[in-house]
């Protein structure tokens, strides 16, 4: 039986009210004699597939109480629930409970079109936001990844410069990403361990040669416009 059910739950920090699981009797009286049970708390496995469950998971009961001290999960969502399981017994789950914080990836500035092996016409920004879009600055530090979607642009293209950054302030600034080849509509996918990716509006890399055709012909025509101000290029 559950007695205590988490409650004000933030990403990484521990639940301000822990879990705590009473062993019983078939009376439903507390085997207060129990001083080696060992339960194991973990999320309820048909929900929140992308988030972990954090801290000491498991607790030796002291006197028939197993009290949990510091519980947390890495991932901002509603409707969690942990379950509590140990050798012969039942299993007993948690009220649902929800965790405020960081749980995808949000664009918050595109990438632009660019020049091969050039730095993008506009560099992307990407932020860990919750799911109704609010950026979280000051939970934890988070390990952006960014990468050429599979099938985007031209199929042995390179992505070049700094693919992985910290977050800042709940925002990852990239400021020296390009490609090697010519392609059209590439596509950058975003990464972070345990939030919801996020892909870009898909862009165009032209070869620098054909840059200067088109600037000869229509005049000035800078990497963030090639393919607007010359389109026959």
């Amino acid at each position: 039986q559950t007695v205590e059910h988490p409650q004000g739950g933030v990403v990484f920090k521990p639940f301000s009210m822990q879990p705590i699981v009473n062993i019983l009797d078939p009376m439903g009286v507390i085997v207060n004699w129990d001083f080696d049970t060992v339960v194991t708390a973990q999320l309820t496995p048909s929900l929140n597939k992308n988030a972990s469950l954090l801290g000491n998971k498991e607790v030796v009961c002291n006197a028939g109480v197993c009290l949990f001290t510091d519980l947390t999960i890495d991932r901002g969502g509603s409707n969690y629930s942990l379950v509590f399981d140990t050798y012969l017994l039942q299993s007993v789950s948690t009220t649902f409970f929800s965790v405020e914080g960081p749980s995808k990836l949000t664009i918050v500035q595109e990438p632009g079109a660019s020049i091969v092996g050039q730095p993008l016409s506009i560099q992307p920004a990407v932020a860990v936001t919750d799911d109704s879009g609010k950026i979280h600055p000051a939970e934890s530090e988070y390990l952006v990844n960014v990468e050429r979607l599979e099938g985007s642009g031209a199929s042995e293209s390179n992505l070049g410069g700094t693919t992985s950054l910290i977050t800042r302030n709940g925002t990852a600034w990239f400021t020296d990403l390009w490609f090697d080849s010519v392609g059209s509509r590439f596509v950058l996918n975003f990464s972070c361990h345990s939030l919801t990716g996020a892909k870009s509006a898909p862009f165009d890399t032209e070869s620098e040669y054909r840059a200067e055709v088109c600037s000869g012909r229509q005049g000035a025509c800078g990497a963030e416009n090639i393919l607007k101000s010359c389109p026959e290029c």
